[in-house]
C-alpha cells in the first residue's frame, strides 16, 4: 500500500505541478491491473484529459476496456509493417494481419492506438528496409493515412540508421540529414492534417495480392483510397 500511495503521488505530482499532458507508462501489462485502476482515477481527478499510454507488445485488449489505458504502443502493428513492407511478405498475409488489428479493440480506441515502425527498443526501420528508402517512406505514408495515432521515431524523418538497443538510441544526427526524406515526411504528415478521413473516417481493404495493397477511409461526404505498391514495377489496378 505504501508503494502504491508513492507512485499515485508522483503521477498526480507531474500533472499539477508541470501541467504534462499524460504519462507513457513502461512495461504496464506487467505491473498488477487494480493499480492501473487506480492510477487512472488518481490522474483523472487532476486532469480529466490527461492521457494515459501503455506499453505492451502483445494483444492489449484487457488494458482498453476504459478502466486503465486510453492507447497502448501497437507493436503488433509494427510487426505486420515489417513484415509486408521490410521483409516482403505477401501483401494478402499483409491485409490478414490488419483484418485481425482491426477486429482486436473497440473502434474508439482504434482511433488512438499508438501506432509505430520503430522505438528505442528495436532496429531502425531503414536498417530493416537495408536502406532502402523507398520502402520507409512506402511505410511512413501508410501510418500517416491508416486508422489510429501515428508516431514517428526520432530520425527516422532524416533517415537515421541503427540496430538494436542501444545502438537505435543514437543522438539525433543533426549533421547528415536527409533532405528528400524529411521533404517526404513533411508532405505526407501535412496530409493528414488536412484530411479528416485520414484521421477519423472508417476503415476498409479494396486490394490485397502479393507486392500491393490498397484501402479507403471514409467519413462525412468524403473517401480517401490509400494504394501502395512495393515492387519496383508499375501496376496497374481496377478498384470498386
Amino acid at each position: 500500500p505504501e508503494v502504491r500511495r508513492f507512485f499515485l503521488e508522483v503521477g498526480t505530482y507531474w500533472i499539477r505541478e508541470a501541467d504534462i499532458d499524460g504519462w507513457r507508462l513502461d512495461v504496464a501489462d506487467e505491473v498488477d491491473f487494480t493499480f492501473w485502476q487506480e492510477f487512472r482515477r488518481a490522474v483523472q481527478s487532476v486532469k480529466p484529459e490527461a492521457l494515459l499510454l501503455g506499453e505492451t507488445w502483445k494483444d492489449a485488449g484487457d488494458m482498453l476496456r476504459g478502466d486503465q489505458m486510453d492507447s497502448v504502443m501497437n507493436y503488433l502493428f509494427r510487426s505486420s509493417m515489417v513484415g509486408f513492407f521490410a521483409k516482403s511478405e505477401s501483401a494478402k498475409r499483409f491485409d490478414a494481419q490488419i483484418q485481425r488489428l482491426q477486429r482486436m479493440y473497440a473502434q474508439p480506441a482504434q482511433q488512438v492506438l499508438y501506432n509505430l515502425i520503430g522505438s528505442h527498443d528495436t532496429e531502425r526501420f531503414l536498417t530493416l528496409c537495408g536502406a532502402d528508402e523507398r520502402k520507409l517512406m512506402l511505410a511512413a505514408a501508410f501510418q500517416m493515412t491508416y486508422t489510429g495515432m501515428p508516431a514517428i521515431y526520432y530520425g527516422d524523418e532524416i533517415g537515421m540508421t541503427g540496430g538494436n538497443d542501444p545502438d537505435c538510441r543514437k543522438a539525433m544526427d543533426w549533421n547528415h540529414i536527409n533532405a528528400d526524406l524529411l521533404a517526404f515526411y513533411r508532405r505526407i504528415t501535412a496530409l493528414r492534417a488536412t484530411e479528416p478521413a485520414l484521421r477519423l473516417g472508417s476503415f476498409s481493404t479494396v486490394h490485397a495480392d502479393e507486392q500491393s495493397y490498397g484501402f479507403l477511409r471514409h467519413f462525412g461526404a468524403e473517401t480517401v483510397y490509400a494504394i501502395f505498391n512495393r515492387s519496383s514495377e508499375t501496376v496497374r489496378l481496377q478498384i470498386p
